[in-house]
């Protein structure tokens, strides 16, 4: 992959102090190979950071995919990229995993899911929804209107070519129905099927972590785990590591396959 990145981590203003275990980790590591990168943060508020950026949008999570197109229009309006990296606070990247990935002539790059594996969990989902506080009837309607089975990266990591990202963003600007998709990786999703967008799949799956196929992103990872991993080098150490975790706090693994 080319080096003319530009990473956006979203972020939010209540998470501003665990940014310094990704600044101590794989954000050193952008530094070192001089790629830009910023945190995204809403509600317009100023911070001491020079790599915080406030956005005129709400911080809420329910706001998401706001805060996603807001920053979309400013890294197209600030940066000089062939591909935006888009990924969250608790995502784990290996930047050098990273600019090993082939990805020429792609549009989309993720760890996919596809709409047909969200309805067919859409309790789990739900359950999910009333545990962040949102309004499940406004994340589900839009459902009813969607027949294809498309695929979506999965919001913690994912890569755009810059045409893809101006395409995105234009095609939201002229159709506001779509910010009805309340899932921030659904309505990303859903837009580039409608642009019939180049996309490319590297996920594969540990129960509750989206790990992407080539040794480039964990998610999602708490802080002191962010260290650990930053420590480890290979994918099986990283996956070791994840399992005891997950062990630990008692979430159940069937298999020790990836799926």
């Amino acid at each position: 992959m080319t080096s003319n990145l530009h990473v956006a981590i979203i972020s939010c203003n209540k998470n501003l102090e665990k940014l310094a275990s990704l600044r101590e980790t794989w954000v050193q590591d952008l530094n070192n190979k001089s790629i830009s990168y910023q945190f995204y943060v809403g509600d317009n508020t100023s911070t001491a950071d020079t790599d915080v950026i406030a956005l005129k949008c709400s911080d809420d999570y329910s706001h998401l995919r706001y805060k996603t197109f807001a920053m979309l229009e400013h890294t197209l309006k600030n940066y000089d990229f062939d591909f935006l990296v888009k990924t969250d606070d608790d995502t784990f990247i290996d930047i050098d995993n990273l600019l090993n990935l082939n990805i020429k002539d792609c549009d989309y790059v993720g760890n996919f899911s596809t709409f047909y594996r969200f309805l067919k969990n859409k309790e789990e989902h739900i359950g999910y929804i009333k545990k962040r506080s949102l309004n499940q009837d406004v994340c589900f309607e839009y459902a009813k209107h969607i027949t294809e089975d498309f695929g979506y990266a999965e919001g913690g990591f994912y890569i755009l070519s810059r045409s893809a990202a101006q395409s995105i963003l234009n095609y939201a600007k002229n159709n506001k129905n779509v910010f009805d998709i309340i899932q921030e990786d659904i309505f990303i999703g859903y837009i580039c099927n409608k642009l019939n967008l180049k996309c490319k799949n590297i996920s594969i799956h540990i129960p509750w972590y989206d790990v992407s196929s080539n040794n480039i992103s964990f998610h999602p990872i708490k802080s002191f785990l962010m260290r650990k991993l930053y420590k480890s080098k290979t994918f099986d150490s990283r996956v070791d590591l994840l399992k005891k975790y997950l062990l630990k706090n008692k979430y159940f693994i069937k298999t020790n396959q990836y799926v």
